[in-house]
């Protein structure tokens, strides 16, 4: 089993370049047929963003006061293993939807003077862009607050210091 690694931040930014992408040529393509752009379409994930950022300030404070292990007072290191993976997912998940509202924006931004429908559209995409975007950041923020510090004393094994 391999450990988990830090979501390297050019990798969210480059899957929200690619979906940008995508998002501006499928609007440039299909606007006319496509459905209407909410503002409560941006509803699940400010959602997330707000439990991430949460769960990472508690997570944060109790591995700053010793509030992780095996008793019963403690936060299970199972339970923040989760956590952190809850905080991966966030990342990735609003960095696909920032670049498609993000993309989306592209088109919209531009005709909203011109065309009823973008001008309709466009508290949806900013709205959004702004949801997905606090997606990404608590959940990069959450994954890096559940990290343990290293340990103070070098790990030792059979007495020979490996650290």
């Amino acid at each position: 089993m391999s450990p988990l690694k830090r979501t390297k931040i050019s990798a969210i930014a480059a899957a929200a370049v690619v979906c940008a992408l995508i998002g501006w040529v499928s609007v440039l393509s299909f606007y006319g047929s496509m459905p209407p752009i909410k503002t409560t379409g941006s509803v699940l994930l400010w959602l997330f963003a707000i439990v991430c950022a949460a769960a990472g300030w508690v997570i944060r404070k109790r591995i700053g006061d010793n509030g992780v292990g095996m008793d019963r007072s403690q936060i299970q290191p199972t339970t923040v293993t989760q956590w952190l993976a809850l905080g991966q997912a966030t990342a990735w998940a609003g960095a696909v939807f920032l670049g498609l509202f993000a993309g989306a924006g592209l088109y919209i931004v531009p005709n909203a003077g011109r065309l009823m429908a973008a001008e309709a559209d466009l508290p949806g995409v900013i709205s959004g862009v702004l949801g997905s975007l606090a997606a990404v950041v608590a959940g990069i923020w959450l994954e890096r607050s559940c990290e343990a510090p290293p340990p103070d004393a070098p790990f030792t094994a059979n007495g020979l210091d490996v650290g």
